[in-house]
């Protein structure tokens, strides 16, 4: 315990983490120290349980999970600040043990407490956590704390920052001001001083979660190149794979008996191999013994170092492949990579770092910080530095776009306006035209995804203009405009072209949330997204050039009076027959057929007919 003088100011910084939950303070000297709870535990679980009589928090809702599952709530992050159809909540909604259902368009957990069934939304949970930091922090101070700073992750779009701070309000605590992890990451290790341009590579592999950011500091001033990361990889899964094994061996050793369906024992094999994992980074072997396992039997079972490195070796490597997407996206080599930063429970293990230091040429990541604890101690460093400068902007902060934005073109096209990675504030204009003779009105879609074709990629806003000009398809133009402000709002705009008074627009905080780390499906798709592209440009070209074609022939022209009847026969059947009709029929979708690349040619081919006609030769 250690009381603070009754003028001393305090800073406390709470890491509200997926997994684990962490509380420090920062001192007038700039001192930070880490708090633990009655039990000496730092890294306090971020799970809330209920009973009939109480809540508990912490380690003793992480046991109570084990044999009551449907009333004990974690992961909360995954839900906070989106909406219940949002296709990342419905699949996580299968993978949790305790009930979630809708409430106003929103997910809620509905809990039952004394035979009745209690809501709680997201925003409550992670409140009666920050209440169970801010009563740690004022047992260990022996004073009231009133105002902390949190840590999110560098994707949090503003709505879920704005239910941080509901959150907050709830608990009764003032949050100063919101961070982005990788930023405290680097004030743990003092990287805001530096003076001279130094590229740093964040990589934070947490409970559940990988994040990797790539972040250029220079006096004072952070850029987040770029980010990468799987929302589905982390310590849990290596847990997962330990599991598998004790259960597979337990199989052969006792003659089939599978025990995978008591979910009473997986949740014990689930708690012995994370305490497993974590001993096996600082010792060479582990022993795992449960006594009167399954029918009356015990489990004994030693796991070395190596063998918990093979289980998991697939998922270890996984993760660089993410360090190489961040490399790429942000243009530089690993030899640019200055300084690497470790954060996260996971990224103790051995492997992992090894994999790290090979993959960087022998290059070592700082450790000073112990990684698990990093991101709490730099957020403290960071609002004690904010705090000292009387609230000024001391450091600034540049955050990226980290999902394409763009609107939906002829065939379903992704077209995109803002790039992934791109710094904002930002603006930009593009002007379209319209697909139709006499087009009176268009709806502009907008999408955030990576993918070529609309239909992968998700909606988030539409937009409809009305009265436009009358005139021959194409001639007709729109301007659009993509815009995002410092605060990460984004606001989209439309009119006709020279004419501003018909403008319509649509504001709304940026939310990568549901878009975030899906690279290994990115990745996959990249074949099939060039294959699309190549194809509705063919086809997009194809229609331009025969609306082209139709557009120069003059009302009521006779093509016998011009042309003879071979080049008549050619014309209408290219023209109007084989191809128009043919567009006609695949209105649609770009979806062509193979020969798609040979159809512009044939109707270029016409043209020479069509020219000579409309110049008075007689095309014979």
């Amino acid at each position: 315990m250690a009381k603070a003088e009754e003028n001393e100011i305090v800073v406390i910084a709470i890491d509200l983490g997926t997994t684990y939950s962490r509380v420090a303070v920062c001192y007038d000297e700039n001192r930070v120290e880490l708090i633990a709870d009655d039990q000496g535990h730092y890294d306090i679980p971020s799970y809330v349980a209920f009973t009939d009589n109480v809540r508990l928090f912490g380690n003793a809702a992480k046991s109570h999970y084990h044999s009551d599952p449907d009333r004990t709530i974690l992961d909360a992050r995954y839900l906070l600040g989106r909406r219940f159809d949002d296709p990342e909540v419905q699949a996580y909604m299968e993978r949790f043990p305790f009930k979630v259902v809708e409430r106003e368009g929103q997910p809620v957990f509905e809990v039952q407490v004394k035979g009745e069934n209690e809501i709680f939304t997201p925003e409550d949970i992670y409140a009666m956590m920050l209440s169970r930091m801010k009563e740690i922090a004022e047992t260990y101070l022996e004073k009231n704390v009133t105002h902390v700073f949190v840590t999110v992750p560098s994707y949090f779009n503003n709505t879920q920052r704005q239910a941080i701070k509901n959150a907050g309000a709830i608990a009764g605590l003032a949050i100063y001001r919101i961070f982005n992890e990788p930023s405290s990451a680097t004030f743990a290790y003092h990287l805001n001083e530096l003076k001279d341009e130094t590229n740093i590579l964040v990589y934070d592999l947490g409970g559940s979660t990988l994040n990797v950011s790539l972040v250029l500091a220079e006096e004072g001033i952070f850029e987040i190149l770029a980010t990468a990361g799987d929302a589905h990889l982390g310590g849990r899964d290596f847990d997962r794979r330990l599991v598998e094994h004790l259960v597979r061996t337990w199989r052969e050793e006792n003659d089939g008996e599978d025990v995978i369906e008591d979910a009473a024992i997986v949740a014990r094999l689930q708690h012995e191999a994370e305490e497993a994992k974590r001993v096996l980074s600082s010792q060479d072997s582990v022993h795992i013994e449960i006594k009167s396992f399954f029918g009356g039997k015990h489990l004994s079972k030693t796991i070395t170092r190596a063998e918990f490195e093979e289980l998991n070796d697939d998922l270890f490597r996984e993760t660089l492949k993410h360090v190489e997407q961040v490399l790429s996206h942000a243009n530089l080599q690993k030899t640019d990579v200055h300084e690497i930063v470790l954060a996260g429970g996971s990224a103790h293990i051995p492997k992992v770092q090894e994999l790290l230091e090979v993959f960087f040429g022998g290059k070592k990541a700082l450790m000073g910080v112990e990684p698990d604890k990093l991101v709490v101690y730099g957020a403290a460093r960071q609002g004690g530095d904010f705090h000292k400068n009387s609230h000024t902007s001391f450091c600034c902060f540049l955050d990226v776009i980290s999902v394409p934005l763009g609107v939906e073109t002829a065939g379903g096209v992704m077209t995109e306006m803002l790039s992934r990675n791109a710094f904002y504030p930002i603006s930009k204009t593009q002007i379209f035209s319209t697909v139709a003779d006499d087009q009176a009105t268009t709806v502009i879609r907008v999408f955030s995804g990576e993918r070529a074709m609309t239909r992968y990629n998700r909606r988030i806003a539409e937009l409809e203009l009305t009265d436009l000009p009358a005139g021959p398809r194409g001639v007709a133009k729109i301007q659009v405009t993509f815009e995002v402000d410092a605060n990460g709002y984004l606001t989209v705009s439309a009119h006709p072209l020279g004419r501003e008074w018909q403008t319509v627009r649509t504001t709304m905080p940026l939310d990568f949330s549901a878009d975030a780390f899906e690279s290994r499906e990115r990745e996959k798709s990249q074949e099939e997204d060039r294959l699309f592209r190549e194809k509705a440009v063919s086809r997009n070209a194809l229609e331009t050039l025969l609306h082209s074609l139709r557009s120069r022939l003059p009302d009521g022209f006779r093509l016998d009076d011009r042309v003879s009847a071979e080049h008549r026969e050619r014309i209408v059947e290219v023209v109007n027959r084989e191809l128009l009709e043919w567009l006609n029929e695949h209105s649609d979708g770009p979806v062509v057929t193979r020969d798609d690349g040979e159809r512009p040619k044939r109707v270029q081919g016409v043209i020479p007919d069509v020219v000579s006609m409309l110049s008075g030769t007689d095309g014979r």
